[in-house]
């Protein structure tokens, strides 16, 4: 059997947790692509909270260069005492159909009842002075979604799902016992 790739087996490496300015991380569409090539990434994935406004002008800014972007979102579900948070991936198309950013928002965030509108309400509650920018960076980290049902919608649409663990102290290991 002869094996088609000539180079044989190679490491890549992969950051599948990128936040942007959607929600707590910063940085242009264009700097985020940059600093992924620059440290020798191959493939990343924009996973914000509970928003989904950078993932095509992240994809867009990767256009050409030897960049993959992966769509995601970040959710914070009802486990434990801090919330235990989960990471979707999603696939550029799901039977037929193009999962942009706006296809993202509409039937995965509206269905689990985190809209812009709502997500600006709860910040709100907790600070009515705040603008509306302010109140939706606050808000996305007092709203959490049923696991089970955030799974489900997410997997209707080819997702999948990987649980934010490690070292934070709102990690599986730490809070579900």
């Amino acid at each position: 059997m002869t094996s088609k790739s000539t180079r044989g087996s190679e490491w890549r490496k992969w950051d599948l947790h990128i936040h942007t300015p959607a929600s707590d991380g910063t940085g242009t569409p264009e700097e985020i692509v940059n600093t992924a090539i620059a440290r020798g990434l191959s493939v990343i994935a924009i996973t914000d909270h509970h928003a989904t406004d950078y993932i095509d002008k992240v994809r867009n800014a990767a256009q050409g260069k030897d960049l993959t972007v992966i769509s995601g979102i970040e959710f914070r579900s009802e486990y434990g005492s801090k919330s235990v948070h989960f990471i979707a991936y999603f696939p550029d198309e799901y039977n037929g159909m193009k999962l942009t950013s706006q296809t993202l928002y509409e039937l995965i965030l509206c269905k689990l009842k985190l809209s812009k509108a709502e997500i600006i309400l709860k910040g709100k509650e907790k600070n009515p002075a705040l603008d509306d920018d302010k109140a939706f960076k606050d808000g996305i980290f007092l709203l959490q979604v049923d696991m089970k049902n955030a799974c489900d919608l997410i997997h209707s649409l080819g997702g999948i799902i990987s649980v934010h663990n490690g070292n934070k102290d709102n990690g599986l290991d730490a809070e579900v016992k």
